[in-house]
């Protein structure tokens, strides 16, 4: 007798991110995705924290621009 089981594994929501707002005001996020082809994964996740990274984290000017006196030196 041969026994053959397979099952597919559907998600209902296949993409999730989750954003976080740190106590200093500054953002970090956890991205999930189910799929098949890994090649499709790594894509969508990059393109993903790509989006999220020009809406959520401030541009390097920007950053500079809020200097509040403290000052790095090497």
């Amino acid at each position: 007798m041969d026994l053959s089981i397979s099952h597919k594994f559907e998600y209902a929501e296949p993409l999730s991110v989750e954003i976080e707002r740190g106590q200093r005001g500054g953002y970090g996020w956890t991205i999930k995705l189910h799929g098949q082809k890994s090649g499709e994964v790594v894509d969508v996740i990059a393109k993903t924290d790509q989006k999220l990274k020009e809406l959520f984290l401030p541009k390097v000017e920007e950053v500079k621009g809020e200097d509040k006196g403290m000052e790095h030196t090497d």
